[in-house]
């Protein structure tokens, strides 16, 4: 495979200058919100009820398009007809809202959520961001199937089109076309009565997926493939000798995949919007959450090949993530035909593969830095100790700093825009103790600060480690440390700790992974026995963000059932210049 195609600097450059005089758009949307009983991987379970979500008659969502600098206009309408009067909000994932923290989508933090019946119009600016997003809902477990694509071009050029009717972005690197391929989990079961099992005395574990999609399809097993309704495997066609961008997006709710291309290599040319220095790849490991750009070379022989994707840093594997690339001229797909899984790529097994430290941000020319961001500079340390624990009414709850989230009953932006909450919180006793307040139950930040939040995992009963997604809302954040077991504020990069890695030269992104670095969930029972109960460390993850943004923002674990279940904080930032934020004048 050949290198990536590079635009001279010079070139960019030249063309970021012409790209000033383009007036920016105003684009609008409407996004509808309706139920439906469908089944994407062909097996006979449907829920009894029409429970599936879908937005504009679709799973998954249809694509919003934009170009930097262009205003979206969003109508969210909930017409959702149930006996349950469920409400929606969406969230456009990876977008930092700069100054328009109401166009968020958090129940209760940011606006109420939409009631049946109901439109809620979100407005924002997609200033200094362009690269893969996507948009979901942030109400319960509504993000199975209520999401879609949100693309943001770059400079427009004219001589390139793709699917959604606008130009091609004139990114550093030259492609002929770009697809889509969105991950999601599917179950067998009603997503009601899972969002009631994990939050009820009688806790109930969500399981493991019975299927995993690709652009909302797969086939369960075999025997399903045949059957009427049976769609079969997704499939995406390319010509032979082009280049493409393939976007993939994690908008799965609970594991971390790995994603792969039969006699294919990738590379990675983007992560959760922003460029890297290209890094050749045979497959990725994407969490939820995070998205990837990489170059997809069609340069194999003319015919078929599976797409796979499995399950990382968990015990089950589903090994229905299946779709097709095609290529033109090749006979039909065999898109109904489960394959054996020897015809399936493979992915590596060992423990670490997938590591922040191998990616670079990327550089234009010598003097060029993207988004500079001073690591050496001291900043605030936020520990984020995670724990699964059981309340004394048997609600079982994931804690941070041995507290469990708790939803407002009135929205925090909303009060603060009101007068009814204060914008003078005690910043000072804050940053005294862990960051937290406890009146307020948020984590205050001033403006301006260097805040690093280090995420530290710990050993859960029966001796397990879990992955955690952390995303940041509102944000981009730089990784800047990483290390197995338990976080030493102590240990120095000069230290040369075996067990610590400092990032040296970290790239902006806004959903990390914390790893499972010892006590992996995939061997369980192998941790000691903790009769004190002191929390046993299993990995952490430091990252750093500039407090630039006004707002209150939610920092959460991406798995929507940790979330559920309390694994989540609140930032509540520069709070004191909110409401002039939000009234345009800050």
């Amino acid at each position: 495979m050949g290198l990536p195609h590079y635009v001279p600097p010079f070139f960019f450059l030249a063309f970021a200058l012409v790209i000033q005089s383009v007036s920016a758009a105003r684009r609008e949307y409407n996004l509808t919100f309706t139920t439906a009983a469908i089944s994407p991987d062909c097996h006979s379970f449907k829920p009894s009820t029409p429970s599936t979500l879908l937005i504009n008659g679709q799973f998954p969502g249809p694509t919003i398009h934009a170009e930097r600098d262009d205003t979206l206009v969003i109508r969210v309408q909930n017409r959702i007809i149930a006996v349950n009067n469920e409400m929606v909000t969406l969230h456009f994932h990876g977008i930092r809202q700069r100054g328009t923290p109401l166009a968020d989508g958090v129940p209760f933090l940011t606006q109420y959520p939409v009631s049946p019946g109901e439109d809620y119009v979100h407005e924002f600016h997609a200033q200094i961001q362009a690269g893969t997003y996507f948009y979901h809902s942030h109400v319960g477990f509504q993000g199975v199937s209520a999401f879609g694509p949100l693309l943001i071009y770059d400079y427009p050029e004219d001589s390139k089109d793709h699917d959604g009717g606008m130009s091609l972005p004139s990114s550093p690197f030259e492609y002929d076309e770009e697809r889509i391929f969105m991950l999601s989990d599917w179950w067998h079961k009603d997503r009601h009565a899972q969002e009631q099992g994990v939050l009820s005395e009688n806790f109930t574990w969500i399981g493991e997926p019975d299927s995993l999609l690709i652009n909302g399809r797969t086939i369960y097993n075999a025997s399903f493939a045949e059957s009427d309704e049976c769609k079969g495997y997704d499939v995406t066609t390319v010509d032979y000798g082009k280049v493409y961008r393939f976007r993939i997006m994690g908008s799965q709710t609970l594991e971390t995949l790995a994603f792969g291309i039969g006699n294919h290599t990738l590379t990675i040319i983007e992560i959760d919007g922003h460029y890297i220095e290209p890094v050749e790849t045979s497959y990725l490991e994407v969490a939820s959450g995070q998205r990837y750009s990489v170059l997809f070379y069609a340069n194999q022989s003319v015919g078929n090949y599976y797409v796979h994707t499995d399950v990382r840093w968990r015990a089950v594997h589903p090994q229905n993530g299946i779709a097709i690339v095609q290529y033109s001229g090749a006979t039909d797909p065999p898109k109904n035909i489960v394959p054996d899984l020897s015809q399936l790529p493979s992915f590596p097994k060992e423990y670490p593969q997938w590591i922040s430290s191998q990616f670079k941000p990327f550089r234009l020319s010598a003097s060029h830095k993207p988004l500079p961001l001073d690591i050496t500079s001291p900043a605030r340390e936020v520990v984020l100790t995670t724990s699964h624990i059981s309340l004394p009414s048997g609600v079982s709850v994931w804690a941070i700093n041995g507290v469990a989230y708790e939803m407002p009953k009135t929205p925090i932006l909303l009060d603060i825009l009101s007068g009814t909450r204060s914008t003078n919180p005690n910043y000072t006793a804050a940053a005294l103790g862990d960051g937290y307040d406890v009146t307020r139950k948020t984590y205050p930040i001033r403006k301006g600060e260097f805040i690093d939040l280090i995420f530290q995992n710990t050993v859960i009963l029966p001796g397990n480690c879990e992955a955690h997604p952390w995303h940041i809302h509102g944000h981009f954040h730089w990784e800047v440390a990483y290390g197995s077991g338990m976080y030493d504020p102590s240990v120095r990069p000069q230290d040369g700790n075996p067990n610590v890695t400092f990032v040296t030269d970290p790239f902006a992104r806004d959903t990390s992974l914390v790893y499972p670095t010892s006590h992996a969930y995939f061997d369980v029972g192998s941790a000691p026995v903790n009769e004190t109960k002191t929390p046993v460390g299993c990995g952490w993850k430091k990252i750093r963000i500039v407090a630039d943004n006004p707002g209150v923002w939610m920092v959460h674990c991406h798995i929507t059932a940790h979330m559920s279940m309390g694994m989540q904080i609140v930032l509540e930032e520069a709070v004191e210049e909110v409401v002039a934020t939000v009234r345009g004048k800050g």
